[in-house]
């Protein structure tokens, strides 16, 4: 659209100078082959050495109109959420061990989907509980890593 803008006011300032040549066809854009400029070969010996004919005198363009400006430009970040303190395993275990016994059955892990999945792989004695140790596993890569 701006470069319609321009060409549109550039097209208004050179005025004339932008018209169809007299005795063209509209529409077309190249002058007849009579109007053609001779080459040199054909001009007259002295044709060559004639003093050119005085340009026309510079116009003075409009100054173009200055773009609109544009409001800044606001980023708004969300507030970083607070850090939250890791909890340790011994804290994590006694948050789910609600009925104090020191083991968590699967009445108590069932809020934590994944223990859900590995409670069976995790209670390495089979009596349905999860003891502090058993519990500690979760964290332990079964190849032998951490």
């Amino acid at each position: 659209m701006k470069t319609h803008l321009m060409l549109g006011v550039l097209a208004l300032a050179a005025g004339p100078a932008l018209a169809q040549p007299a005795g063209m066809p509209p529409g077309d854009c190249y002058p007849p082959a009579s109007a053609a400029p001779q080459p040199a070969a054909a001009m007259s010996p002295g044709a060559a050495l004639q003093t050119p004919t005085a340009l026309p005198a510079p116009t003075t363009a409009q100054p173009l109109a200055q773009p609109a400006t544009l409001p800044p430009v606001v980023v708004i970040k969300p507030a970083p959420k607070p850090v939250q303190p890791m909890m340790s395993d011994d804290a994590k275990f006694a948050t789910l061990d609600t009925s104090g016994n020191g083991k968590l059955d699967r009445g108590e892990v069932s809020a934590n989907s994944e223990l859900v999945i590995r409670f069976g792989s995790l209670d390495k004695n089979n009596d349905g509980k999860l003891s502090r140790l058993e519990y500690g596993l979760r964290n332990v890569d079964p190849s032998g890593g951490r």
